[in-house]
């Protein structure tokens, strides 16, 4: 028995049927698959604030948009890069088969992220994310800092970057043009840059957390201070139990320089030993790393110590100092007595 099949008209019926359907269906779809890609930014976006933020605290800056000039190799939150361009910027390389670039930041921040370079680099639409960068030297308290400030801008799915410094007037973006010439009037353009349309935008700076970092420096070098009065009291204790009584020597570590303004026979003699026992030899050198670590065993501090939390670079020691130059000179031969504090810690970074 012949089996009856689809005539003609039933076939162009049902066909018409599925693109009625179909027409109804796709502005569904489509408005499904774009909310999808905005959430899944705005994740993104979040998890780049993060990465922004634990880089500020791992590398207390913020990454370069670029590196120009200057002479290779370059210093990145304290590595080392020297695949320059002809032009002069520093690239990466993400994917050897397409040698494609890799911007600076992209790179610096995947550095402490789950996210790889790429996912800095493009956004959900497959849109090329822009970072702009500034920095800008504030002062704080009695010093001053070096403040970073960032944005990173997603243009949505028009691939228009919308966002401006004054959305009314559709002022230009770049926020970070000559950053640094005119601080009150470069604050106030980064603070105006926002948001338009379907644009996704990050702003970040470091200032908060160079606030806690100064706190923190101001609390360390106190505590600096009080360990080195500790050790110098406990010298003059020992000089005096064993009978021997002189105030005119020094009972704290001795530091450079090494010569005829400040000789070894002007400070008490277990001073030194104690020095020698902890690696030090018999004077304190700050250009040396090891100096300083050793320095902060010497008088019952940990090794972390050693470093300026605001700059994370080694602090200075001067023990008796030139009260005119008291990073490089030598003051008294005579100590006060009773000892007091004879330390340039903090001058001396």
């Amino acid at each position: 028995m012949r089996i009856k099949g689809f005539s003609l008209f039933e076939m162009i019926l049902v066909l018409g049927v599925l693109i009625a359907l179909m027409t109804m269906i796709f502005p569904d779809v489509t408005t499904f698959l774009n909310y999808q890609k905005e959430k899944n930014e705005q994740l993104s976006m979040l998890q780049i604030k993060q990465a922004m933020n634990a880089y500020a605290k791992k590398c207390r800056s913020l990454p370069p948009a670029d590196i120009t000039g200057g002479t290779a190799p370059y210093d990145v939150c304290g590595r080392s890069f020297s695949d320059v361009s002809a032009e002069g910027t520093l690239e990466f390389k993400w994917d050897s088969q397409t040698d494609e670039e890799i911007p600076v930041f992209a790179k610096e921040l995947s550095s402490v992220s789950t996210l790889s370079a790429r996912d800095f680099m493009f956004d959900a639409y497959g849109n090329p994310r822009t970072y702009r960068f500034g920095v800008l030297q504030k002062t704080f308290r009695n010093g001053q800092m070096d403040v970073y400030y960032a944005t990173i801008t997603s243009n949505g799915r028009d691939k228009q970057e919308d966002s401006s410094t004054d959305p009314e007037t559709a002022a230009t973006p770049d926020w970070q043009e000559d950053f640094g010439l005119d601080p009150i009037a470069d604050i106030e353009l980064y603070a105006g840059y926002t948001s338009v349309n379907d644009d996704e935008v990050i702003k970040f700076t470091d200032e908060a957390l160079k606030l806690e970092l100064y706190d923190e420096r101001v609390a360390q070098l106190k505590r600096i201070g009080q360990a080195l009065d500790s050790f110098a009291y406990g010298m003059r204790s020992q000089d005096l139990l064993d009978g021997v009584d002189s105030p005119e020597l020094i009972y704290y570590p001795r530091s450079l320089p090494d010569d005829a303004t400040n000789p070894s026979s002007v400070y008490y003699a277990k001073v030194l030993e104690a020095m020698t026992d902890v690696g030090l030899g018999n004077v304190v050198n700050t250009a040396n790393v090891d100096d300083v670590e050793a320095l902060m065993r010497l008088i019952g501090l940990p090794e972390s110590y050693a470093y300026d939390p605001v700059t994370g670079e080694r602090i200075g020691y001067v023990s008796n100092p030139d009260a005119a130059n008291p990073c490089t000179g030598s003051g008294a031969t005579e100590a006060p007595f009773p000892p007091i504090r004879v330390s340039a810690i903090d001058a001396c970074n």
